[in-house]
């Protein structure tokens, strides 16, 4: 049975959550709850403001992602996601100032390589043909395992008939 993927999404949120959850405030470095006051760049916002903006950002961000992952399929939403890594590293080249070493350059290059190599080779797969028979179906043998209605057979009877 397939799960809906919001479901999965959802369930694994909650779980991520839980595991960030524990490990923050009963791990190694317990971290303390405060309402202090913060700023979003020049913007004060309260603490609820900033959780909701952070639960908001990340639910449309997965949501997204699983809508996507089924419009492009599983093997070519596989591959995306490992250029995940190599456009962190150019936003933080463009952003930061952060240059990428050369074997980061290599390795963003060959997944999108790769990439492209998946797409261009789903899209030459041949479809599965159908392939019908040119025998006439009242030759074909019938093997009747169910209990078939009278008006059922009438019909058919009626449209061999006319086929012949």
């Amino acid at each position: 049975m397939p799960v809906p993927p919001i479901a999965l999404v959802g369930f694994g949120m909650f779980v991520a959550a839980a595991a960030v959850g524990t490990y923050a405030f009963a791990g190694p470095r317990a971290q303390e709850l405060t309402a202090a006051p913060m700023s979003l760049g020049s913007v004060p916002v309260t603490w609820w403001q900033a959780i909701a903006l952070i639960v908001f950002v990340t639910a449309g961000a997965y949501v997204t992602a699983a809508f996507g992952i089924r419009m492009i399929g599983a093997t070519v939403a596989s591959f995306v996601n490992l250029i995940e890594v190599p456009f962190s590293v150019v936003i933080a080249w463009v952003v930061l100032a952060e240059l990428p070493v050369y074997a980061q350059a290599v390795g963003g290059m060959l997944l999108l390589a790769g990439v492209v190599f998946i797409k261009i080779g789903e899209s030459r797969t041949a479809a599965r043909e159908v392939v019908v028979s040119d025998v006439p179906a009242a030759t074909l043998p019938v093997i009747e395992c169910v209990a078939v209605p009278e008006a059922l057979r009438a019909r058919s009877a009626a449209a061999e008939a006319v086929g012949a």
